[in-house]
């Protein structure tokens, strides 16, 4: 049967995974995010479009899932003939001001984003 991991921590994507009855685990992806913002950025420029932001949120998804596939394949007690399907996902907030695309950031407390 084929494995399935969910590149994530996030307690919204793994209730979305089981109010689809998927049966599965979660592996925490140990990347630095915004080191990988920069990284993109640094090859494509600062995000300017709503395409632009699409990749940016594409290219975190991909490098969360090569990330746990990484330690699923150097975990021990797995060998790599088992198979396995990795879900790596980011999301971005993107407002429209004017002809200017701007992400949102996360708030970080119900206030913050109250004022925001």
């Amino acid at each position: 049967a084929l494995m399935i991991i969910l590149a994530s921590q996030s307690p919204y994507r793994k209730k979305l995974l089981k109010d689809f009855g998927l049966r599965f685990q979660t592996e925490k992806p140990r990347i630095d995010e915004q080191l990988l913002k920069n990284v993109w950025e640094d090859q494509n420029g600062r995000p300017q479009t709503f395409d632009d932001f699409v990749e940016m949120t594409s290219f975190l998804a991909l490098k969360k899932a090569e990330s746990v596939a990484l330690l699923f394949a150097l975990k021990k007690n797995v060998t790599r003939s088992k198979p396995a399907f990795i879900i790596g996902s980011d999301q971005m907030a993107v407002v429209k001001r004017g002809n200017r695309f701007i992400k949102l950031d996360k708030p970080g407390s119900y206030v913050r984003a109250e004022k925001s």
